[in-house]
Order: structure tokens, then sequence, then C-alpha cells
């Protein structure tokens, strides 16, 4: 009978390196801090990720408008400017979709409703300041 066990000359599959699952995976971010917004898509785009950045709603909207958002998974700041919040941009882009649709809520806010309201969204709350393991490491499961 064949062996389970493979010939010396065939080395066993390893698993490929993380990034590759992040690697060409569309995110967009929602975050109304400049700074934040752009250090967040720096390190996205070192993973190879694709990155659709917005500070507000309304530059979402209109880029959901013109078919040009498809994501796989959203990171959304819960605070936006003029009482805005992450977790209404992920209503919008949910809308009509078939797909799971993963959120990530970034916020420097520790308030348990801050908490409920993301459970209850499904999403996963992160917060600030966000530490680039822990957010690969949410990244790479949520994508899995």
């Amino acid at each position: 009978p064949p062996s389970a066990v493979p010939a010396a000359s065939e080395p066993a599959a390893r698993p490929g390196p993380v990034a590759t699952r992040l690697s060409g995976a569309r995110v967009v971010v929602v975050e109304n801090d400049a700074a934040t917004a752009d250090a967040l898509e720096r390190l996205l785009k070192n993973w190879d990720a694709r990155v659709a950045t917005f500070r507000d709603p309304a530059g979402v909207a209109a880029a959901l408008r013109a078919g040009a958002l498809a994501p796989d998974i959203l990171i959304l700041d819960y605070h936006l400017d003029d009482g805005a919040r992450g977790l209404d941009v992920a209503a919008l882009l949910r809308e009509g979709r078939t797909a799971p649709l993963p959120v990530i809520v970034t916020t420097a806010d520790h308030a348990p409703e801050i908490a409920a309201e993301a459970e209850a969204l499904g999403a996963e709350l992160v917060h600030k300041p966000i530490k680039p393991a822990q957010l690969r490491a949410l990244l790479t499961s949520m994508l899995a």
C-alpha cells in the first residue's frame, strides 16, 4: 500500500506567507483625521492591499454612486465630522449586498455603548492608537 508519509524528495506543503491574504484586498478606509488616514493608507499599501481612503461619508456615497467601490473589508472611524458615524457608512455600503462585508470600527472612545453598537453590527472594534500587528492579524482572519 502507498505510504501516507511524503518521500524525502517531496517537501511538505507549507502555508504561504500571511501577506498573501492581504495582497490585492480592497480596503475602504473612512477616517476624518488626516494623519491617521494617511498612516493607515501607507500601512495597508505596504501590505499590498488596494486602498480607497475617504475623510467623510459624502465621499464614500459619491464613490458608491459612481460604481467605484467594491470593498472586501471596511475600516471605519466611529466618530466622523459633523456628528457622522462610521457605523452609518457601514450600513450604506452593506445596502443591497448579498455577500457579507466585514467591518472594523476604530475609536479612542471606550464607551460601552460603542462596543455594543459595533457588536450589533457584527463589526470588530479596535481602540486607538491602532497597533499594526493587531490590525494585520485581524484583517487576515476577517478576510480568510
